[in-house]
């Protein structure tokens, strides 16, 4: 009985100490006119993260910093920018 109680902690640790490693991009997405917000754009990391942009274009989108990520709406696809880069 006493294994199970042991593994859970042991697999929560884990999960801690991978997530510290990960860090938190914020923005907002906009037309070229940078005055019009565009929902539902794709947010995704090259680590396989995917946001969305929300209805008014803000998105957050937790990746590991050795990442990239790229926009992607109605078909179209940004390049690739290095989060390093960007945060």
């Amino acid at each position: 009985m006493h294994r199970p109680l042991i593994a859970i902690p042991l697999l929560l640790l884990s999960v801690c100490a991978a997530a510290q490693q990960e860090v938190m991009i914020r923005g907002a997405v906009y037309d070229s006119s940078r005055l019009v917000s565009i929902p539902m754009v794709r947010v995704r990391s090259t680590g396989g993260a995917v946001a969305y942009t929300d209805s008014v274009g803000h998105y957050s989108i937790l990746v590991n910093p050795r990442d990239s990520i790229a926009f992607d709406y109605k078909g179209k696809s940004t390049n690739l920018l290095s989060v390093r880069e960007i945060s």
